[in-house]
C-alpha cells in the first residue's frame, strides 16, 4: 500500500445503529489523500454486516475480540501507513480534510484543529500549561504523526488520550493548535462522557505531573460543576 498523508481509524463494538453515519462522513472527502482503516470488537448486532458494504471504500477492515477502545486504537496504528493519524470512533463524524495544514506543518507530533461537540458547542484547541490538569486538545481534532513511540496506555478505560496528550507535551514535542477549520464532530453521548469514569483524569494527572496538578485539577473540575448547576439553576 502506497503512503497516504492521513491514516483515519474508526473503532467500533455493537453499534449498528451508528457505524454507517460514521462511514458515510468519512468516504465523502477525497480518498487521495487518506487511507481508512476500521477496528471492530467482534460485533455480533449487524454492525459487521453493515461495514462490508463499504469494504470497497476501506483499506483495512479487522474484525476480531480486543481488550478495550484503546487497545482496538493501538491496533489501528499498527496497521497504519499514514504520516499522521486521525481517530474518528463510532458515533463521530469527519466534517473536514486539513490537508493542506498538514501538508504546511509536517513536522508537529500533533496538529490539532476545533471540534463541534452534539451539544452544539465548540471545542478549540489550546496548547499551553492547562493541558496539565485538563485535555485541551480534543482527540477528534488531533492528527498524530505516525512515530514509533505512538501509543496507547490501555490500563487507562477512557482518558489513554489525555495521558498520551500529557506525554507529548510533557517530552516537550511541538504541538500545533488550530483555529480553523472545524474538522470533526463529535458525540457526547459516548463512555468518555460517563461520570462514574471521571476519577481516571486525575489519576493520568497524578501519574504525569504529580500531586500539586492533580490537586489544581481537582479544584478546576469542583469548579466548574458548581457553575453548571448555578447556571442552571438561574436557567
Amino acid at each position: 500500500m502506497s503512503n497516504k498523508l492521513i491514516t483515519i481509524i474508526t473503532v467500533v463494538y455493537n453499534a449498528v445503529d451508528m457505524i454507517e453515519e460514521t462511514i458515510d462522513s468519512i468516504i465523502q472527502h477525497d480518498s487521495s489523500f487518506f487511507e481508512y482503516i476500521i477496528i471492530d470488537g467482534g460485533s455480533n448486532d449487524g454492525t459487521v454486516e453493515i461495514i462490508k458494504r463499504y469494504l470497497d471504500k476501506i483499506s483495512i477492515f479487522v474484525s476480531e475480540p480486543d481488550k478495550g477502545i484503546y487497545d482496538a486504537m493501538n491496533k489501528g496504528i499498527k496497521y497504519s501507513s499514514g504520516n499522521f493519524i486521525a481517530f474518528i470512533n463510532c458515533g463521530d463524524k469527519l466534517l473536514h480534510l486539513p490537508v493542506q495544514q498538514l501538508i504546511q506543518h509536517p513536522t508537529p507530533i500533533i496538529n490539532c484543529f476545533p471540534v463541534k461537540l452534539s451539544t452544539g458547542f465548540i471545542l478549540n484547541p489550546f496548547n499551553n500549561w492547562t493541558l496539565k490538569i485538563r485535555n485541551t486538545l480534543p482527540h477528534q481534532g488531533c492528527f498524530y504523526k505516525r512515530t514509533d513511540g505512538l501509543k496507547y496506555d490501555i490500563s487507562y478505560k477512557v482518558f489513554a488520550d489525555f495521558d498520551l496528550n500529557q506525554n507529548i507535551y510533557k517530552n516537550k514535542s511541538l504541538i500545533n493548535v488550530f483555529n480553523g477549520p472545524l474538522v470533526a464532530f463529535h458525540d457526547t453521548t459516548g463512555i468518555s462522557n460517563d461520570k462514574k469514569y471521571s476519577q481516571e483524569i486525575f489519576k493520568v494527572v497524578k501519574q504525569n505531573f504529580g500531586l500539586f496538578y492533580q490537586l489544581i485539577s481537582w479544584l478546576y473540575f469542583k469548579k466548574q460543576g458548581v457553575l453548571k448547576r448555578l447556571k442552571n439553576l438561574i436557567s
